[in-house]
């Protein structure tokens, strides 16, 4: 008997672990607005607007220099689907309150084999399907919050409940993705104006 009450009470602690997760979304925290996917103009876009842009919002695990160059806004790498989480949702409300606005959930689930490990920190990127990188603000800074990962040990996650994380906590986003040839040239011409300097 004393084993069967042990086995249902390891039983129940497992259940209890797999129920935590991490609800994601945009919204700054001091305020309790969301913050909205927004075009040039600054109108919010909408779910079938969204479809047609060839971008989504994923949640990744960074750590070491990924990190700190997302941190420092600098932030871009090869698109590797593994390295994913989970996938943000757009809202398909009509309404202003909802509409642009994202929100979706990554679980933890007890046993299961993950790449998380304890004090590593999910942040949400922008991908093109071909690089991943920091989300650019409305007014063209960086996103680069982060939430850190913290109780997580031999994939049992010791947090319950949903843990929120907000990203775009400063305000509007968009869906900007530099095309690589662009970055080449302003890089470029960045290159000869230092030169053009030096040589003056």
């Amino acid at each position: 008997m004393k084993k069967l009450m042990m086995l249902a009470a390891v039983a129940c602690a497992a259940v209890g672990a797999e129920a935590a997760s991490v609800q994601w979304g945009s919204a700054n925290p001091s305020t309790a607005k969301k913050t909205f996917l927004v075009d040039k103009t600054g109108a919010q876009i909408g779910a079938s607007d969204f479809a047609s842009l060839g971008v989504n919002f994923v949640l990744v695990a960074l750590s070491g220099d990924a990190l700190t160059a997302y941190q420092n806004g600098t932030y871009s790498a090869s698109y590797d689907a593994s390295a994913v989480l989970s996938t943000g949702a757009i809202s398909t409300a009509t309404k202003a309150a909802g509409k642009g606005s994202f929100n979706t959930k990554l679980e933890f689930t007890y046993g299961e084999t993950n790449p998380i490990k304890d004090g590593d920190y999910l942040a949400v990127v922008i991908t093109d399907g071909k690089t991943m990188m920091n989300i650019t603000y409305a007014d063209g800074t960086k996103v680069t919050d982060s939430y850190l990962v913290n109780g997580l040990a031999d994939n049992l996650w010791t947090g319950t409940g949903n843990q929120p994380f907000n990203f775009a906590t400063k305000g509007n986003f968009t869906a900007d993705v530099p095309e690589p040839t662009s970055s080449l040239l302003m890089l470029l011409g960045v290159a000869g104006l230092a030169l053009r300097r030096r040589r003056a």
